[in-house]
């Protein structure tokens, strides 16, 4: 449901779902956090999860198993706090959406274990530190958006095995450039 005003709260009539496998609440008004409970009741059958454009605020609910999940949009949120290396290990995930929150921290090193992975866009954060090497490893990697961020160092030569790699944005970032075709 899109621009379907639900909020302010998490919606009480959405947390007694519990065999939803498709998540799409854009615009809707919805603040403070994701309960707990029904993140932990839905994480094992839902595939697409989007609650984009709300003022959702916590940490990143990524603690769950999820053996399905193939897309998240969190975008436009109010979401704190580091992305934890457990997001790496849902295994079928295609495209991950966090950017314009205030997410703060180095970006998880185990990228590499994401072999399906096509969209990654964290823009407009709080990251710092390297761009880790291992993004170079999916080669399914089409677009990496990770500007206005505080990136620093070189850019990961690596980059240049993903070989479906149409979109790269790093700009207003501290990276040194590095020649990527080499």
């Amino acid at each position: 449901m899109d621009n379907c005003r639900v909020g302010p709260g998490f919606p009480v009539w959405l947390q007694s779902q519990t065999e939803l496998s498709y998540v799409r609440l854009t615009n809707a008004g919805i603040s403070g956090a994701i309960p707990e409970e029904w993140m932990s009741n839905i994480s094992t059958r839902i595939r697409i999860l989007d609650l984009s454009n709300n003022i959702i605020t916590g940490k990143l609910p990524f603690q769950y198993n999820f053996p399905d999940l193939l897309a998240i949009d969190f975008s436009d949120n109010q979401f704190d706090g580091t992305i934890l290396s457990s997001v790496c290990s849902i295994q079928y995930l295609q495209a991950l959406d966090l950017h314009n929150n205030q997410l703060s921290g180095e970006f998880p090193k185990e990228w590499s274990l994401w072999s399906d992975i096509g969209s990654v866009d964290v823009l407009t954060n709080n990251l710092f530190g390297n761009i880790p090497s291992s993004m170079g490893i999916p080669s399914s990697l089409a677009i990496l958006k990770m500007d206005n961020s505080h990136f620093s160092g070189e850019i990961p030569s690596e980059l240049r095995n993903c070989s479906v790699l149409e979109r790269l944005y790093l700009e207003r970032n501290q990276l040194q450039e590095a020649y990527l075709l080499g």
